[in-house]
């Protein structure tokens, strides 16, 4: 029918039409009384072909519209079959049945092979914990990234065949017809990623008892004779395969090694890889399947089903490995993994992010994990993930990325569980009970700051900032050689003398090459000579400025070497049990040969030595001796191990250790306890470790302890100069630290047994002592956190002043800015513009592109602002100059201000006057209180008799003890009268 001006008419075709004109006459008429003229102007305009044509194109619209319903039908169709497909898919694995399949896989009996063949073994408890959190997930879709602490396996590709093992053997049998059967189990496919060339390697060298495989294969075979069916054609033809294995018991005799398969043997794997000769991928299997068994279990002489078994678009128990160069795009659409290309998509997806998959991935793990995890969601959104690491930040990080993932927000999966699997081997079947007992222990760090710290921050600044990640690990590797030279007991000159005399020349430069400041600065010059931007380059060369000083400053002693010195003398002091270790043999054999050169040391450790008070050890021979004095008599009187610089993970693995001496005192870098606290803390408050697990009970002390040194040794060096003042002998009933410019309001006010009373600002620095600690007993504190009871160092002016003579200590803050003030007056004239505001605008376009800061014209317009300063009294001023060290120094540069002057400015001057540090007061200079809290980190690089001096200045400041007997705090009683 025909529709037009609401009348329908029949579709005919009228130009056949005899009565043609008459038909359109009519219509004429109708449209001249409905439409006018104009409607008529186009039908006689159209013509009959074109109502022809229009007839036409209706017809087809209805054709197109009857194709179109039908195809959104199909597309509806197919969404439903999808649907009803992933919900099958959903319940697949309902029949695995996880706790009895933990029971079959911790009966597997396994032996090494490729080594030497080993006893037979089961798996041990942390295998175990993972194989269940690898079914969990495969069953109940739960993604998790699991912590094996501290140690930990290092391929974990093994969880694919023992969770397959697990799984077949779950079966229940029953009894049907006088044939004993098993339920069809369902295999599973597994998407493995970062897979690397020759992987596999730990599942070869394993091999399985046969036994273990033919016993629960066998209900499974004998399905087919009650008529039940499988799962898949493939899976049948896999436990067929396994049956042919009864055929190795004719090797147990000739070749025992032939008479089992290794589990590398009973699962495919195919992979795919990048780069240019890279292989299409997925298209053949790795490590052929039987293919080191198949003559002893005639495999390739009965019905062979590997063709079907090592297909990848059917195979089952497949492992899919993904290599980090792999075309992540190319792979997950490979036609196996597609069920509409007549494959099938993964179950589930193993990432491993051990140690060893890290160092395949590179710094830049972060990225490749974050766009793995993006692709891997974007194809298959709800496919469960199980990750599994070794270090604790790793594990926030991978929850991080997860989190962030714009596939995973969308599909509203932002949740992943995080569980903590304490254990004590990386082995498969060693012997690892769960920790139940755990000896108490108390943690006392003693570290040091100095120009290695100064370095050692830079270069993490350098790294940070570097957008190239193969650079920023240079520079991290950098970092690690740079901490392993300033933990040797001995400064680089007296080391490799030591070692030369001990082990000859090439050993002694072979142990001190990586350390070397050559090979630091090496990262750092290949670094500057690659195209970095501008910011990047001043870090670096603030980098390179502050690994230079810290080489000059060990370069006859260390700061570990000097703190370990005086632990050596204090030793005298005590009376207990004491255990020193160090790093490795080399470090343990130069601190002998330290301690010989030493009369003092050697006459306070030899003795007892001699008598076994003290033992003298490193970091791989400790276990033994702890073992032995376990197991001893006189275990209760062995109080303290002090570890020499140990590295993280050995301080991991001695906190499972069920006994240890009752106090561990630590030697190490502030950078150390800084990260052994971040590190613990985290651990300690995980939901595994909390309430009464011994462990976490351990890691909290520590943790409390590593923060407490952090924060007490967290004092600035600054260069010294030494000047001598004539002695002053005045009474201070007041020690104010504030210099007067504080109102009473915004003070703390704290009382002292002697009657005298120490004014300060509540975040101003003190130096606390304590007289248990091991080694130093001054603490930086703030005076907010002074307690009653707290003992302090309160010089008075006479004693400052006697410092000042026998140290090289002044502070020349006040005088230094003054001569910056003056350098900016005198360079002002020079600068294009007629006005302030002109000359500020000009020195900021010229510095714009240097600064590292963010800053505006009337900040730089605030620098050149000097010649008012100067007319300001001394007590008011301020260094009106940029917040950060390179843009002071580009800064210098522009204004022309001697490059020697420069650096002091800063450091001296700058550095000291701004925020609290200027308010602290000249009796707690920076100076004054970093070598008393810090003495061999602050004075490391000094002369000896300025070491000397350091010395002698702390034994006198044990003359200016005070205990806290009060403290008013009005802004904290104002807050507290507030809240009530």
């Amino acid at each position: 029918m025909l529709r037009l001006g609401g009348y329908e008419q029949p579709a005919v075709s009228l130009s056949n039409d005899p009565n043609y004109r008459t038909i359109a006459a009519l219509w004429q008429d109708r449209l001249w009384g409905r439409f006018g003229k104009e409607a008529v102007k186009r039908v006689k305009k159209w013509g009959a072909d074109s109502f022809d044509k229009l007839q036409e194109a209706r017809a087809g619209s209805g054709a197109k519209r009857l194709r179109l319903v039908e195809q959104i039908k199909a597309r509806n169709q197919r969404a439903a079959d999808v649907a009803a497909e992933a919900d099958t898919h959903h319940r697949r694995f309902d029949a695995i049945d996880i706790p009895r399949a933990l029971s079959f896989a911790a009966g597997l009996r396994v032996q090494r092979f490729d080594l030497v063949l080993g006893e037979k073994g089961v798996p041990n408890r942390p295998m175990l914990s993972l194989v269940e959190t690898f079914l969990q997930g495969l069953v109940g879709k739960q993604s998790s990234i699991v912590l094996q602490w501290p140690m930990g396996q290092r391929d974990m590709a093994i969880l694919h065949p023992l969770a397959m093992l697990a799984a077949l053997g779950s079966a229940s049998p029953q009894v049907q017809g006088g044939h004993r059967w098993s339920p069809a189990i369902p295999d599973f496919r597994t998407l493995f990623f970062p897979w690397r060339g020759g992987a596999g390697r730990d599942q070869r060298g394993w091999l399985v008892d046969r036994a273990c495989i033919l016993g629960p294969n066998a209900p499974h075979l004998t399905r087919r004779l009650v008529q039940e069916p499988e799962h898949s054609q493939a899976l049948g033809y896999l436990h067929e395969t396994f049956g042919h294995l009864s055929r190795l018991s004719l090797r147990d005799g000739t070749y025992p090694h032939l008479a089992h398969p290794t589990l590398a043997e009973v699962f495919p794997i195919f992979t795919a890889d990048g780069g240019e000769a890279a292989v299409v991928p997925f298209t053949a299997v790795i490590h052929d399947l039987f293919g080191r068994v198949r003559h002893g279990a005639a495999i390739d002489r009965l019905t062979d089903h590997r063709a079907t078994l090592t297909d990848p678009a059917r195979a089952p128990f497949a492992l899919f490995g993904i290599t980090p160069r792999a075309d992540l795009r190319t792979a997950f659409a490979h036609p196996s993994l597609d069920t509409e290309q007549g494959g099938r998509p993964p179950d589930i997806c193993l990432v491993d992010l051990c140690f060893p998959a890290l160092r395949r991935l590179g710094f830049g793990w972060e990225d490749a994990i974050a766009r793995f995890l993006e692709r891997l969601l974007t194809d298959w959104p709800t496919l469960p993930i199980v990750a599994v690491t070794q270090d604790a930040y790793v594990q926030r990080r991978f929850q991080t990325l997860l989190r962030k993932s714009k596939t995973a927000r969308t599909a509203e999966r932002t949740s992943i569980a995080a569980p903590v699997l304490l254990r004590r081997t990386s082995d498969l079947c060693l012997p690892d009970p769960p920790i139940t007992n755990a000896t108490p222990i108390t943690a006392e760090f003693q570290s040091t700051s100095g120009p290695i710290v100064t370095a050692l921050d830079a270069l993490s600044a350098a790294a940070s900032g570097c957008s190239d990640a193969n650079i920023a690990g240079a520079l991290r590797r950098s970092a690690a050689n740079l901490r392993r030279a300033a933990s040797l007991p001995w400064g680089i000159g007296p080391a490799y003398e030591a070692l030369r005399d001990l082990e000859g020349e090439g050993a002694a430069e072979a142990f001190l090459e990586s350390r070397a400041e050559s090979n630091v600065l090496l990262s750092i010059k290949r670094a500057l000579d690659s195209e970095i931007s501008a910011a990047d380059r001043r870090r670096l060369d603030a980098a390179d400025t502050a690994v230079r000083a810290a080489y000059t400053a060990i370069a006859d002693d260390t700061p570990i070497g000097s703190a370990l010195a005086a632990l050596a003398l204090s030793m005298k002091r005590s009376s207990s049990f004491s255990i020193v270790v160090f790093a490795d043999e080399t470090e343990q054999r130069l601190a002998q040969a330290r301690f010989a050169g030493n009369r003092e040391v050697l006459g306070v450790l030899a003795p007892r030595m001699a008598k076994g008070q003290v033992k003298i050890t490193h970091a791989a021979g400790l276990e033994a001796i702890l073992a032995k004095i376990d197991a001893g008599a006189e275990r209760n009187s062995w109080k303290r191990l002090i570890l020499v610089a140990p590295r993280l993970g050995f301080l991991d693995q001695l906190m499972i250790r069920e006994w240890l001496p009752e106090q561990l005192v630590i030697l190490c870098d502030r950078k150390f306890a800084v990260r052994v606290a971040a590190s613990y803390q985290g651990l300690a408050g995980h939901a595994d470790l909390r309430g009464d697990q011994p462990i976490g009970e351990r890691l909290r002390a520590v943790a409390a302890a590593a923060k407490r040194e952090a924060q007490a040794r967290a004092v600035a060096t600054i260069d010294l100069e030494l000047e001598a003042r004539p002695v002053l002998d005045v009474p201070d009933p007041v020690v104010d630290l504030t210099d007067g410019d504080v109102p009473d309001g915004e003070a703390v006010l704290v009382t002292l047994q002697s009657g005298r009373v120490l004014r300060a600002r509540p975040g101003s620095p003190v130096i606390r002592h304590r007289c248990d600690a091991p080694i130093n007993p001054f603490d930086r504190e703030t005076a907010r956190d002074l307690r009653p009871g707290d003992t302090i160092v309160v010089p008075d002016r006479a004693f400052v002043d006697a410092a000042r003579r026998v140290l090289p200590i002044q502070v020349l803050a006040q005088e230094w800015v003054k001569t910056y003030h003056h350098a900016v007056v005198a360079a002002l004239p020079g600068i294009a513009g007629s006005t302030l505001a002109a000359k500020a605008r000009t020195v900021f376009q010229a510095l714009r592109p240097q600064l590292v800061n963010v800053t505006t014209e009337a900040a730089v317009q605030d620098w050149l602002r000097a010649e008012l300063y100067l007319t300001q009294p001394s007590a008011l001023v301020r260094p009106h100059a940029p917040g950060d060290r390179s843009d002071f120094e580009a800064f210098a540069g522009l204004l022309g201000i001697p490059g020697a002057w420069v650096p002091r400015m800063w450091i001296e001057g700058i550095e000291q006057l701004r925020g609290d540090r200027r308010r602290a007061g000249h009796r707690m200079a920076q100076a004054f209180i970093s070598v008393l809290v810090d003495p061999h980190g602050a004075a490391s690089g000094l002369p000896p008799e300025l070491r000397e001096a350091v010395a002698l200045l702390r034994i006198q400041a044990l003359d200016h003890l005070d205990t806290v007997i009060g403290r008013e705090d009005p802004q904290r009683d104002q807050r507290n009268s507030h809240d009530r």
